[in-house]
């Protein structure tokens, strides 16, 4: 903001108030308050922007972690279904093991992501960690009670669509084998970039968690 206003003086022949009135109306819109229903709190435009952003961004390298492996999965199926069975297995218990991990290894960052309303608001990365947190909890509930089940509905599912016909069960079961995989691949990188934020304001606010 300060270099459109010297900007304004020199090359536009503006006195100061002039460049600041002029480019304060710029910005007006752009930092406008308005609330944010799901952050429970109020948000400029270009914070609103950002987070899209970030958000978007970290989607899509979601996908590009997730798409290799979810086309293997896919094609073992069509190949030997007990080498997709297990394929599928691995896939989530890699997803786990590693959320298990970070978890127990790193304790006090996950630990601040917990009940974001109510504890200190770092950073708005805190709620997409809950992400990674929230899918493995539902991994390890599934791998300990359903997995086969679901496996069989998913294989069935996928019979059932070659011949052009949509099983709800197999709908859900995809769901459930990939959704959340994906899900944790997502949280991941919202924890990564988590961890970066934590680091850099512990260097320049002794932030402290």
């Amino acid at each position: 903001m300060s270099e459109q206003i010297d900007y304004k003086m020199h090359f536009g022949n503006k006195n100061f108030d002039s460049a600041f009135d002029q480019t304060f109306a710029e910005w007006s819109s752009e930092l406008e308050m308005k609330s944010v229903f799901w952050a429970g709190e109020k948000r400029t435009k270009i914070h609103r922007q950002t987070i899209n952003q970030t958000q978007k961004n970290l989607f899509l390298r979601s996908l590009k972690y997730f798409v290799i492996p979810f086309a293997v999965s896919i094609a073992l199926l069509f190949v030997n279904k007990t080498w997709a069975e297990y394929f599928i297995l691995m896939l989530n218990c890699s997803a786990l093991l590693a959320g298990i991990a970070i978890t127990f290894f790193d304790f006090k960052t996950i630990k601040s992501t917990y009940n974001f309303y109510n504890q200190k608001r770092i950073s708005y990365l805190q709620k997409g960690v809950g992400m990674m947190t929230t899918s493995i909890f539902v991994i390890l509930a599934f791998l300990l009670t359903i997995y086969e089940n679901l496996f069989e509905r998913l294989y069935v599912g996928f019979s059932e669509m070659l011949s052009f016909n949509i099983s709800f069960e197999g709908f859900f079961a995809f769901l459930m084998l990939f959704g959340y995989f994906l899900l944790a691949i997502n949280g991941f990188l919202y924890y990564l970039e988590y961890r970066k934020t934590i680091k850099v304001l512990q260097q320049k606010t002794n932030l402290k968690l």
